[in-house]
């Protein structure tokens, strides 16, 4: 005689139900986690449009994963399938509620080439009247977004860690020292992010090599993630790099460390790291150095609307300045060039974009900001510009457009 075996199996319905309300509170939680250390820190506006975003990002990502399972579990259950997904997804997606790690932006590949996959299979089979099984098959797999993340990422990894020696040789008719001039460029240095100070020291290692006169730091060499450690040992090996006319420094929209509710040291303290480390500031200050060019160094763009002091302008940071010597101007931000120009500088300096850093963002900053300048070598009037792509790159450990470099400048007589 048989036992009455009663089962209490949940039912599928119930099961999807209960795995995603958990899983949606495990994000919320994480997110409530990362989000409390940049409430009052950063703009309420920019909180807002991060967390909009998140959830159709979040959503779309467990799509395609669930699709995912359902074609590579497609001889097991409809719960396995699930369970699979559900245990996939939460071990993603809760690592990327942290809004400046890189599980996020992995997240965002994910969803961004599945977008692409979508609105291709869509064209081909609309338009195209491609009806192939293993097409289809392939579009539901979700095989090419998650496959082509990792091959992405791969590339972003590698490419962050090797920077890259970039020069150019630029001409003037203005009075320079026997034999010209070179200016060595270190932007965008981001401490902490991709690189440590073995690398650093390489890096300044190769700097030296190319002999520079004069060494300019052009902001963000530090953030809101550099420890106070990490802050007083970049300078420290930054500063070591030789140069006849020293080191000269400018703030970025990072240095100080103001994205942060909770930051590792204070304005004044790095003020304090970078001059005993023989750094000169030059925040609205000009100089002239020793090799008889002078030297503009500008408070960042960013920063009056933090403080309310007004940076001072292009103009009255040159007088008093002779106006037969070479200028140079280091601004982080490349912009206002019509100005600059207008002022009578010869030569504009500046960090900043990163040349983009992730694709598409490059794309998308030279198509809605025509007032910024994102990577390379231009002319305003009789000014020159050079923008570097930075030594690193801020917030994530990943490089997908650009590259990573060091510059230098030769100043060179112009031929007649």
């Amino acid at each position: 005689m048989k036992a009455n075996v009663r089962t209490y199996a949940v039912p599928l319905p119930g099961f999807a139900l209960a795995g995603r309300a958990l899983m949606t509170l495990l994000l919320v939680g994480a997110y409530w986690l990362d989000i409390s250390r940049y409430l009052g820190a950063s703009p309420t506006e920019l909180i807002i449009a991060v967390t909009a975003l998140l959830v159709p990002v979040s959503a779309y990502f467990f799509a395609l994963v669930r699709r995912f399972f359902r074609a590579a579990l497609s001889r097991r259950s409809e719960k396995a399938q699930e369970a699979a997904a559900l245990a996939v997804s939460t071990a993603v997606l809760v690592p990327s509620m942290h809004i400046f790690g890189t599980p996020v932006l992995l997240v965002l590949h994910v969803v961004v080439l599945g977008l692409l996959m979508e609105l291709i299979y869509a064209v081909t089979v609309r338009f195209c009247r491609v009806r192939a099984a293993w097409w289809r098959r392939l579009y539901l797999s979700s095989a090419v977004p998650l496959l082509g993340v990792v091959l992405l990422g791969g590339y972003g990894a590698a490419n962050i860690r090797h920077p890259v020696h970039t020069s150019f040789i630029v001409e003037t008719e203005k009075a320079l020292p026997p034999g010209g001039y070179t200016i060595a460029l270190v932007t965008d240095l981001h401490y902490g992010n991709a690189l440590d100070g073995e690398d650093l020291r390489r890096d300044a290692a190769a700097i030296a090599e190319a002999r520079p006169d004069v060494v300019l730091l052009g902001g963000d060499i530090v953030d809101e993630r550099t420890t106070r450690e990490g802050m007083g040992e970049a300078f420290d090996i930054l500063s070591s790099i030789p140069a006849r006319d020293g080191t000269y420094y400018v703030y970025g929209n990072h240095d100080k460390a103001l994205y942060t509710a909770d930051p590792a040291f204070t304005s004044e303290a790095l003020a304090e790291t970078i001059e005993a480390a023989g750094i000169t500031i030059l925040e609205d200050r000009s100089v002239t150095l020793p090799s008889g060019l002078t030297l503009t160094g500008r408070q960042d763009r960013s920063d009056p609307m933090r403080t309310g002091v007004p940076r001072a302008s292009a103009a009255s940071l040159m007088e008093g300045l002779d106006p037969a010597a070479y200028h140079i101007l280091l601004d982080h931000q490349p912009r206002e060039f019509a100005e600059n120009a207008a002022a009578g500088y010869d030569l504009m300096l500046s960090g900043h974009t990163h040349d983009g850093q992730i694709w598409p963002l490059g794309l998308i900053v030279e198509a809605l900001d025509k007032g910024t300048m994102l990577y390379g070598r231009a002319a305003e009037g009789a000014m020159d510009i050079i923008v570097s792509s930075g030594l690193v790159g801020w917030g994530y450990p990943l490089r997908t457009e650009g590259h990573s470099e060091y510059v230098t400048i030769h100043l060179v007589p112009k031929e007649v």
